[in-house]
């Protein structure tokens, strides 16, 4: 995480560089500084105003592609730019800053922060989060937040060993909404803890109608992550619920692994204390990968999908997959492979010498009573992978 000090540094040098550039600049121009890192550079143009606004934008993120020299010392960044336009007749201060904002959120949702020009339907998409977040509260009085449960398997016996849960949401008015939208309102109102607990406690519960030997898997946010009282609500819940810690698993993405790491080592430390195991989800997916697997005492690691889909398609990535699984098993760590979609990938991965996989082979996320009724309603599981 960078330090305010940092940040501030970050801001005055990324501002000083921008003043230099407008003093250069052939148009009239004016720079400020919004609120938090944003900045804002105003550019009056006579003509041809979306390809020069273009050449601008392209010209400043050339000046931020090397890292530059500030009180903190050399430091990087990683810009995002957004464009919005306004003829002189229609000239409303407040609504073009709103519409760049909006165009930098767009920039920070790429992979590669790249520049984004505003379009009207991003407004939507704005307008469309606003209900969103608005309509937080009332799907909690209502209990509208259910659990769905995609299942895991024992990828050599065709054998249901856990689930994992995933929180739902049907919007009275929009059908269902996209977990990606709801979980990250809830972040921005403060209503993330409130969720998480909704849908650990409802899962706990459910669990309760399965076999003992059955275990719950269920993702937590890095802001849950970071709750000091994270370990101690766990604790109630199993408590209330019933349910014994060795069942449950608790998921963090190592996407999150990024800052705070002093922190969330502690914190699942505590977790680990009170006989909850902790799973290192979507493995796979960073740079660091392999780091992280020596800086934690994990239970479980999840593989992700798509380092899967690599080791298929090239003979070096199905190596050094290979070699990752060793790793983890010599490290007496249990492994769980994610997005299993085809009886191909299944019988590759058994080659392999992975037990455990989860994907649309076997099922997608369902309610409990579909559930039951579709692997524990039959004694033999294994014809369900073996067609």
């Amino acid at each position: 995480m960078v330090e305010k000090s940092a940040e501030d540094a970050i801001q005055a040098a990324a501002a000083d560089l921008l003043r230099h550039y407008t003093l250069g600049s052939e148009f009239e121009t004016y720079l400020a500084h919004l609120k938090g890192n944003d900045l804002v550079l105003g550019v009056a143009l006579i003509e041809n105003h979306e390809q020069a606004a273009l050449e601008i934008a392209k010209q400043i993120s050339d000046l931020f592609r090397p890292p530059f020299l500030t009180t903190s010392g050399s430091l990087g960044t990683n810009l995002a730019i957004g464009v919005a336009f306004a003829d002189p007749s229609d000239w409303n201060p407040e609504l073009i800053l709103k519409n760049a904002e909006l165009a930098v959120e767009d920039a920070c949702e790429k992979e590669l922060r790249q520049i984004s020009l505003f379009v009207p339907s991003m407004r939507a998409k704005y307008e469309h989060r606003q209900r969103i977040r608005s309509s937080l509260t009332a799907a909690f009085e209502n209990d509208e937040f259910v659990p769905h449960f995609q299942p895991q398997f024992n990828l050599k016996t065709g054998k249901i060993i856990g689930i994992e849960a995933l929180a739902r949401w049907k919007h009275s008015e929009f059908g269902w909404i996209s977990p990606t939208e709801f979980i990250s309102a809830a972040e921005s109102t403060g209503d993330i803890t409130r969720l998480g607990r909704s849908i650990l406690e409802k899962s706990c519960k459910q669990m309760r109608r399965l076999p003992d030997e059955m275990t719950l898997s269920v993702n937590l946010t890095l802001s849950q992550i970071l709750d000091e009282s994270l370990p101690e609500m766990l604790l109630e819940c199993l408590t209330d619920t019933g349910i014994k810690g060795y069942r449950l698993k608790i998921e963090i993405s190592e996407t999150q692994l990024s800052k705070n790491l002093d922190k969330i080592w502690r914190v699942l430390s505590e977790i680990q204390e009170c006989g909850i195991a902790v799973s290192l989800d979507d493995f796979g997916t960073k740079f660091a990968a392999l780091r992280h697997l020596t800086e934690f005492d994990w239970d479980e690691i999840k593989i992700d999908g798509s380092y899967v889909d690599r080791a298929f398609n090239n003979e070096k990535h199905a190596e050094m997959l290979l070699a990752t699984l060793n790793l983890i098993a010599n490290m007496g760590i249990s492994t769980v492979i994610e997005g299993v979609e085809t009886v191909e990938q299944r019988d590759a991965l058994v080659e392999l010498g992975c037990d455990l996989g989860q994907g649309y082979l076997f099922s997608g996320p369902m309610d409990i009573d579909d559930l039951i009724t579709l692997f524990f309603s039959r004694p033999q599981l294994e014809e369900l992978v073996s067609v």
